[in-house]
């Protein structure tokens, strides 16, 4: 099968800079329509569903793969591999897409320049036996795995104006939603 039918993936512009976009899970790739046009004139974008959402194929659920976020992190990498992109990446993740890509980023860390994480899930059940992981314990993972991770600090960051991050008001109200950026250089991570 195919990867690109089997995540249902879209190509929106042909040049630019790449922007990824991935839904949190319960959502499809529909959910960035508004924000799509907004970077139509300057940037190559791609969408896709993870396998059991949107437009995805459903038949391709294999409940050993997607047992564990690392199916969903390899069937990203295969995407990327699909459409031969390689580096010059902007991975935008939502609620629990931002965990599966930074397990992507993890795997390949040259396929992403940056990964900007939208209201990251801080706690999901996908450890042993059914235990508790935080994304925390994920950049920590991150930076055991790999000699040159290095932190620089976090920064709020959102998508509004004409560029991919602009300054958050730092006034905070409950819910707090979290979006933090990480670059990723041949250094490491940054955030």
């Amino acid at each position: 099968m195919s990867v690109l039918r089997r995540n249902n993936v879209r190509v929106l512009g042909g040049s630019g800079p790449i922007i990824v976009y991935a839904h949190g899970f319960g959502c499809s790739s529909r959910m960035w329509e508004r924000i799509t046009p907004a970077f139509a004139a300057t940037h190559r974008q791609v969408l896709f569903d993870f396998v059991g959402s949107g437009g995805s194929d459903t038949s391709a659920f294999d409940v050993a793969r997607y047992s564990t976020l690392q199916g969903y992190a390899q069937d990203l990498i295969e995407v990327l591999d699909t459409l031969s992109l390689d580096g010059d990446v902007t991975f935008i993740g939502h609620s629990l897409s931002a965990s599966i890509g930074l397990l992507a980023s993890i795997v390949r860390p040259a396929l992403f320049d940056r990964l900007i994480l939208l209201g990251p899930s801080p706690c999901f059940l996908n450890g042993a036996n059914g235990s508790r992981v935080r994304v925390s314990a994920l950049t920590v993972k991150a930076r055991k795995e790999s000699s040159s991770v290095k932190s620089t600090g976090a920064t709020s960051k959102n998508l509004t104006g004409s560029g991919l991050a602009a300054p958050v008001k730092s006034r905070v109200s409950w819910p707090v939603t979290i979006c933090v950026e990480v670059r990723v250089t041949e250094s490491g991570l940054k955030t």
